[in-house]
């Protein structure tokens, strides 16, 4: 388990990283390893704390100042990014309220296509932002399928169905920080 970089929360390591650990620990390697790769690579808890410590030591953006001006601390850039992350929770889920299933079968098959490009863009985080898509773009496949099926084309809406099913799982995952 590390800390973040940027904020100190602790950061659970991944199932890989665990195994690579022990394998180390067995072989008598991890004095070596454990202290030299937490040396070497920054970790962050989220992207908000990455982009809020990259733009401390940038001098907090646009400050032309040094890096010890107050706008480069950890509570005005974490302000700054959660600004961030409410802005592309927003934008996001404006976008997914955009989509509407009118028409044919063969435009609502589209229309769910587009969801199933976004959740891919979404699939990863442990942001409120990523979760609140994520979960809005499960329901709006829920009601595009229910809507394909009405429509006749239970093959479409049997492809859907699992690929819902599989979203579901991945969002799940992803709350849990898997």
């Amino acid at each position: 388990m590390g800390k973040c970089a940027w904020c100190g929360n602790y950061i659970p390591d991944s199932a890989d990283k665990q195994g690579f650990n022990n394998a180390m620990g067995m072989m008598g390697l991890d004095l070596i390893t454990k202290p030299l790769g937490k040396a070497l690579i920054k970790q962050y808890c989220s992207k908000a704390c990455k982009v809020a410590a990259e733009q401390a030591k940038n001098g907090g953006g646009g400050n032309s100042g040094g890096g010890n001006s107050g706008s480069g601390s950890p509570a005005a850039v974490s302000a700054t990014a959660a600004e961030t992350d409410n802005a592309e929770k927003k934008e996001g889920l404006q976008t997914i309220m955009a989509i509407s299933f009118e028409g044919d079968a063969s435009s609502i098959v589209l229309r769910l296509g587009d969801l199933q490009t976004l959740f891919s863009a979404h699939k990863s985080g442990n942001k409120d932002s990523a979760k609140a898509i994520r979960n809005a773009i499960i329901e709006k496949m829920g009601l595009g399928i229910r809507l394909l099926s009405s429509k006749g084309d239970t093959t479409n809406a049997a492809y859907f169905e699992g690929v819902l099913k599989k979203f579901k799982i991945k969002a799940f995952l992803a709350s849990a920080g898997f």
